[in-house]
């Protein structure tokens, strides 16, 4: 354990002064802001490559891109639950719209019948 905390920016004499559960707390918030850290440099790399593609992809063709998530799923798992449930209001947005104009046709429609 005195290795890794030392490697998670812990100096020796905090290393003795502190408690077990400290230590693990310190390790632990270590650890996430590498993950953080990784994260952001994918998602710095990841909209350079689409900024590229974009401009090297002819702007007729709709091209779908692969997402992060399918990349590094483990570090992206929150962000793909995200975007699924936006999805699925957009969707659900979409639907409305557009039974909200089938029924005005139909009551355009129905309106000179009567």
């Amino acid at each position: 354990m005195y290795q890794l905390a030392l490697k998670s920016g812990i100096s020796p004499f905090d290393f003795w002064n502190m408690s077990i559960d400290e230590i693990s707390d310190v390790i632990d918030a270590y650890n996430q802001n590498k993950i953080e850290d990784v994260k952001l440099q994918i998602i710095i790399k990841s909209v350079q490559a689409r900024q590229i593609a974009e401009y090297l992809v002819p702007s007729e063709t709709k091209t779908e891109f692969t997402q992060l998530w399918e990349y590094y799923p483990v570090l992206f798992e929150d962000e793909k639950k995200i975007a699924e449930k936006q999805k699925e209001v957009d969707e659900i947005i979409k639907t409305v719209a557009s039974r909200k104009a089938f029924v005005k046709r139909y009551n355009e429609r129905t309106e000179g019948d009567v």
